[in-house]
């Protein structure tokens, strides 16, 4: 908890290493292994030059706080969360995945929309994440969502680096 608490979160929007992210994603799931009396595997493979790509605070916390509570808080036998971070021709990619609930095609369907159904779901964070993707990173750049009913769920960012991020950097310095 301490360690949490000492990260900064800035109101100013600087963009900080992956490293950091994924550190911070380690020191909140140990305090979640602690509030459900249980172990949450995380498992991340990043590129090894990935490790210092900038990405703005907070884009992973959020998603790894839905796969616990959501998909693995109760699920029997091993919870499994795994990140792995890569490049693609002209992109890069920033993948979380868990073991956990599933999503039926409903459920996938209401992420990005408020519906009846989903009014108890709190999705602010999802867009959040993916309005300051698109910002940073331009109109290629993305959040997808793939789930199975008892096999998971992947949530995948996807960047492409652009004169956007550039222009965003320029105005962080």
């Amino acid at each position: 908890l301490i360690a949490l608490l000492k990260t900064p979160i800035h109101a100013d929007g600087a963009l900080r290493p992956l490293k950091c992210e994924i550190d911070y994603v380690r020191q909140y799931v140990t305090l979640m292994e602690c509030r459900y009396a249980r172990e949450f595997n995380l498992v991340c493979y990043v590129a090894q030059d990935l490790y210092d790509f900038l990405v703005p605070p907070m884009i992973l916390q959020p998603i790894v706080e839905n796969a616990i509570f959501h998909g693995l808080a109760m699920k029997e036998g091993e919870a499994l969360l795994t990140i792995d971070a890569f490049k693609m021709p002209g992109k890069i990619v920033i993948q979380v995945s868990d073991n956990g609930d599933g999503m039926t095609a409903q459920q996938l369907d209401n992420i990005w929309k408020r519906t009846e159904s989903n009014r108890g779901m709190n999705q602010v964070s999802m867009k959040n994440v993916r309005s300051r993707i698109q910002y940073i990173y331009g109109a290629g750049s993305n959040v997808e969502v793939e789930s199975a009913v008892h096999e998971g769920t992947v949530v995948r960012i996807v960047m492409t680096p652009t004169e956007r991020r550039e222009q965003y950097e320029a105005n962080d310095r």
